[in-house]
């Protein structure tokens, strides 16, 4: 198991444990399988992600499948290709519904949600692109019964049934 850290970014991964198979102008191999017992990207803390990896010539594909929040199942699927010299690929995530009960779980694992209290069932679907340099996510993220409130953004709101379609996380 390794640790891997990338300070500029605020990326770091620890317990990181992989066998991922690499072919090179040869017959893909499949893929293999990654485990981490934890990782850190802008404040934002997971445990326990694990997922498949294979990469053949310069494309992988990949799984991920992780519980960030108890009952919050995520799961995600793609490809990276790097072939044509500037990356490009496509990923589909799959959060089906869950029930938020504990309000300040949410904002204990998005620091940039501090102050949310926030409960009721929750999903999320889509994909992301990433072309030209730039990723291009189109997320449906559905709210039953929910309930929000915060003092500093002075929001209160019970009974919240929603689907809303997100084409930036801007």
């Amino acid at each position: 198991k390794v640790a891997v850290q990338h300070k500029a970014s605020g990326l770091s991964v620890a317990g990181l444990s992989a066998e991922v198979p690499v072919s090179w102008n040869s017959k893909e191999q499949g893929n293999g399988k990654f485990a981490v017992e934890a990782i850190e990207a802008g404040g934002v803390k997971l445990a326990n992600v694990s997922g498949t990896l294979g990469v053949a010539d310069m494309k992988a594909d990949f799984t991920v499948a992780a519980e960030p929040l108890p009952g919050a199942k995520v799961s995600v699927e793609g490809t990276l290709d790097a072939s044509r010299g500037t990356p490009q690929g496509t990923a589909r995530l799959s959060l089906p519904l869950f029930k938020l009960e504990d309000e300040n779980a949410l904002s204990r694992l998005v620091p940039a949600l501090k102050g949310l209290a926030a409960s009721g069932t929750f999903g999320l679907e889509g994909f992301a692109r990433l072309a030209g340099g730039q990723v291009r996510p189109t997320l449906t993220l559905t709210v039953l019964d929910g309930a929000f409130k915060s003092k500093q953004w002075e929001a209160d709101a019970d009974g919240v049934f929603a689907t809303v379609r997100l084409n930036s996380l801007a």
